[in-house]
């Protein structure tokens, strides 16, 4: 039977009972990813957030931006699965060669 006892305020025994089903190996458990969820898994590998990547030619800056333009550039990245360096990088890309354009 499951608890809605906080894990806070569970005495050793109702802890051990409660994460039983934890211990041991889920090997067992396991089964095959149907095609959905083979092309989730594929389209997750291809797409990695983090950090941008490092070239010999990159370098590290500091910048000041306004809260509300960092949290709107933060919800720009994560919509679009990038970084927040990544977002940076191509929007100064597109600035750069817009003005050169012209």
């Amino acid at each position: 039977m499951k608890s809605n006892k906080p894990w806070t305020e569970m005495t050793t025994a109702e802890l051990r009972q409660a994460t039983q089903d934890l211990n041991g190996s889920v090997l067992g458990k396991t089964r095959p990813l149907n095609a959905a969820e083979r092309a989730l898994w594929e389209k997750s590998r291809r797409h990695r957030r983090g950090r941008a990547q490092k070239t010999p030619k990159s370098e590290r800056v500091n910048i000041v931006l306004e809260r509300g333009l960092l949290r709107e550039a933060d919800k720009l990245a994560k919509k679009n699965g990038l970084g927040r360096s990544e977002l940076i990088a191509q929007a100064l890309a597109t600035v750069i060669g817009r003005r050169k354009a012209s």
